[in-house]
């Protein structure tokens, strides 16, 4: 297990590398100048006062100079400071990640309370108008987007009902809305994998017997049948908390929430390299690494599982 974590954090420096590289290209690659963007200057302004805040900057640079720096920086654990602010980007980040984080696992957490419940109600009663319910609702779930599910539920329950805030953070009412347009989406996958998981495990031998041994169907659906079945659906939800990071930018855009996919859009509207690439540097992180922790989770479900 040592030799396996020690392998994986070894390959996450080829991953770091190739993505700053693209990061970097396409922050330079995309139109606009940020000089003009962050101090409100028009591009007919002093020239002499542009070109020296850009020296300053090191935008003034060759593309590969600038990448090298930024290289040398992210060695020491330093991202450079902001363009717009004159802020750190550590700080900015260290601000609004664990925000990202919270609103991330609630998410998870409304995904698993609505998936599972229902994908196990869908195994037992297969073939049944409940399960076919449930099937077409799981696919509609999945396919809807987040950013147009946000904004329904936000009139919805903010502008019609008045049942929570329209946008903000500081309370759980405020995370209710953006934690379950994330989480309704995933939910659709959960019920999927949940049912087809489960219809296959309580066909095995196992299960046969444990029926013989007189326990109860409950019992053996939701502590024997559900624990085997829950290893692919650990396998996705692993792979889908990328997705979810990458839906979180539009989700707190949208309700205000104050996390890093929002620092990250505005930094992208501003041309605020230093910001973006810290930004999306540590998200990649944060997947690689979410995708190592799931792995690691299977030797503790599955004791079969080997790490050759």
């Amino acid at each position: 297990m040592l030799k396996y974590i020690l392998r994986r954090c070894l390959m996450l420096a080829p991953v770091v590398l190739g993505v700053s590289l693209i990061i970097f290209v396409i922050m330079k690659l995309t139109p606009g100048d940020p000089i003009l963007n962050a101090f409100g200057i028009q591009p007919t302004g002093d020239q002499s006062y542009i070109s020296e805040l850009r020296a300053k900057l090191g935008l003034d640079e060759p593309i590969y100079v600038q990448y090298g720096k930024f290289l040398w920086r992210l060695m020491q654990g330093d991202f450079g400071r902001s363009i717009a602010s004159n802020k750190p980007v550590v700080a900015l980040i260290s601000e609004t990640l664990p925000n990202t984080l919270i609103l991330i696992l609630s998410a998870v957490i409304v995904a698993a309370l609505i998936g599972i419940p229902i994908g196990v109600i869908s195994a037992v009663r297969q073939g049944t108008w409940i399960d076919h319910t449930t099937r077409v609702a799981s696919i509609f779930a999945a396919s809807i987007p987040d950013f147009w599910l946000g904004l329904v539920l936000m009139m919805v329950f903010s502008y019609y009902l008045g049942l929570t805030p329209i946008a903000g953070h500081g309370t759980i009412q405020h995370l209710i809305l953006p934690a379950s347009t994330l989480g309704i989406g995933l939910s659709g996958v959960i019920v999927r994998l949940t049912r087809s998981n489960l219809l296959e495990i309580i066909r095995q031998d196992f299960i046969t017997a444990a029926y013989a041994r007189g326990l109860s169907r409950t019992r053996v659906i939701w502590k024997h049948a559900l624990r085997n079945a829950l290893i692919p659906i650990i396998t996705v939800l692993g792979l889908q908390l990328g997705f979810l990071i990458a839906g979180a930018f539009f989700v707190e855009w949208i309700f205000g929430w104050p996390g890093i996919g929002r620092l990250t859009v505005q930094a992208i509207t501003q041309r605020d390299y230093p910001v973006v690439l810290g930004a999306l540097f540590v998200t990649s992180i944060a997947y690689v690494l979410i995708n190592l922790i799931v792995d690691i989770i299977y030797a503790y479900i599955d004791p079969r599982v080997k790490y050759e």
